[in-house]
């Protein structure tokens, strides 16, 4: 198989920047009716494969960046002086975990909440990671047993 060339080449980046095949192609220099040029473009085994490879290579390093920004959220909520941000770190670990608060619709009808929250899987996740329960408990205190809302 054979090497790209440098506009090729330049296509693959842009594309696998932009997700548009129709603006990378432009972006790269290519003239004419760019939606075809950039189907023809996209139908070469040669670019589809380092396509595929660049978003392998984005996936990994994201990955990794993933990790470091849990560690963030998990330090904010863990050791910020402003209740306010250790509030928004914890919802923001929740989010992440699939466990979105109900949303809330105004109207003039009957009244229905719906949540997407299935709440033995949030108790199993408690169970893991007993730490997301100091999180979530009004004065940051241990999970149940350990002194938060004991009287």
């Amino acid at each position: 198989m054979k090497d790209l060339s440098p506009r090729q080449l330049r296509f693959v980046q842009l594309y696998v920047r932009l997700g548009n095949a129709t603006e990378a192609a432009r972006q790269a220099g290519y003239k004419g009716n760019v939606d075809v040029q950039a189907a023809r473009l996209l139908g070469n085994a040669r670019i589809r494969q380092m396509v595929e490879a660049a978003k392998q290579d984005l996936q990994a390093l994201f990955a990794a960046e993933a990790y470091d920004s849990l560690m963030v959220l998990k330090r904010l909520r863990d050791t910020a002086e402003s209740e306010t941000v250790r509030l928004q770190a914890a919802k923001d670990l929740l989010d992440r975990a699939g466990y979105k608060p109900a949303e809330k619709v105004e109207h003039g009808g009957q009244v229905s909440m719906h949540h997407d929250a299935d709440l033995g899987a949030l108790a199993q996740l408690f169970e893991r990671h007993p730490e997301l329960v100091a999180a979530v408990l009004d004065d940051g205190g241990s999970a149940p047993g350990g002194g938060a809302g004991e009287s």
